[in-house]
């Protein structure tokens, strides 16, 4: 039985798209569309890129910074 909550950590190697650009370095927070529980979410995302990934790029979610922010790098660069 589920309760609906969405768990960003299962967002986790999942692809989407940035919303609001994503800031270099973790030097701000950016904004992710992605599908998480057959569910679209936007949720905040940091990078440690060291551009800024800008909106409409796609990224893939390969960590958590505290309990619900996604680490996103581009897509291309796996």
């Amino acid at each position: 039985q589920s309760d609906g909550t969405v768990r960003p950590q299962n967002a986790i190697g999942v692809s989407g798209v940035v919303y609001l650009t994503v800031p270099p370095r973790r030097m701000g927070h950016g904004k992710v569309s992605v599908l998480v529980q057959e569910r679209l979410c936007e949720l905040d995302a940091v990078t440690d890129e060291e551009q800024p990934i800008p909106t409409g790029c796609e990224v893939v979610i390969v960590a958590l910074s505290g309990q619900s922010t996604l680490v996103v790098c581009k897509k291309d660069r796996q």
